[in-house]
């Protein structure tokens, strides 16, 4: 009778102990694989590139205009921009209405509180009145503030908008997060995350977790937006903070609009950190 039920104790402790088993190692081949791919992307990223040459020169908060500098450079697309103080036929004739209109200063991170930013302007009229708005409103709230001029930007119609972070996290290392942005972002309150860097089948992954994948398949007959874009643009961001690490404290992308054909960063801000890993004090880089 005891052996029985010793037996029995052992055939159950064995049942439960198989599937911990096999999970761990399954867990255990996982580790090994990103550890390949860490050390892959290690030996691919030892030149520095475009981007790391810019962010050499940079620190502190840099403005909306050099970080998408920043991330054009990196292999994001970002939109069709120009700074100015004034409205001149050149920029008026060389970009697209509608148009949306930014602040540019080192020191005014979140724009839209001061009334620096307008959009939908489609008359030279309409321009010219959005710029004197913005400059004005940043001068009357920001009395102090350093303004480099005014951000005139083609404004990025349709599609489906995402949120797209770097955390440089002091254990994991840089970390990319990506969720539904625009109504959605307090509504879902979705998104996924993964370690840099990783490749795009990855980042297709990481697409696939969230709860708006399937507006970006076409939702009730809509059309399909890129989604292969979109995952190319998260696994190139993905090495760019892998390879400036060391530099880039926070980063975000807000949105990142996702279009039936391609992706656009319509606004970034990258955040430096000293060599001690603190925010650095603010420094706009040269243009």
């Amino acid at each position: 009778m005891i052996r029985s039920a010793s037996s029995k104790s052992s055939r159950s402790i064995h049942r439960t102990l198989r599937p911990r088993a096999a999970k761990a190692l399954a867990m255990l081949a996982k580790y090994r694989r990103l550890q390949a791919q860490l050390k892959q992307a290690s030996h691919t990223m030892s030149q520095p590139g475009v981007a790391t040459q810019y962010l050499s020169e940079a620190s502190g908060t840099l403005s909306e205009a050099d970080s998408k500098k920043i991330l054009a450079s990196a292999g994001i697309p970002v939109t069709q921009d120009r700074i100015v103080n004034a409205v001149s036929d050149k920029v008026f004739n060389e970009l697209k209405a509608p148009f949306v209109v930014k602040i540019v200063s080192p020191d005014i991170p979140h724009k839209t509180e001061i009334g620096g930013v307008k959009v939908g302007m489609q008359t030279r009229t309409e321009l010219e009145a959005a710029v004197n708005d913005v400059m004005r409103n940043a001068r009357t709230r920001c009395p102090n503030a350093r303004i480099e001029g005014v951000l005139i930007s083609e404004m990025v119609q349709g599609g489906f908008e995402l949120i797209v972070g770097v955390v440089n996290d002091p254990v994991f290392g840089p970390v990319v997060v990506a969720g539904a942005g625009g109504i959605y972002a307090e509504l879902m309150k979705d998104s996924a995350c993964r370690i840099a860097p990783f490749d795009q089948q990855t980042a297709l992954d990481m697409l696939d977790e969230l709860r708006c994948r399937p507006i970006l398949n076409g939702a009730r007959g809509k059309t399909p937006l890129d989604v292969e874009a979109a995952a190319k643009a998260l696994a190139a961001l993905s090495r760019f903070a892998w390879e400036n690490r060391d530099r880039v404290r926070e980063l975000d992308v807000n949105p990142l609009f996702v279009l039936p054909d391609g992706v656009v960063a319509a606004d970034a801000l990258i955040i430096m950190q000293d060599k001690a890993g603190a925010p650095a004090q603010k420094q706009l880089l040269a243009h």
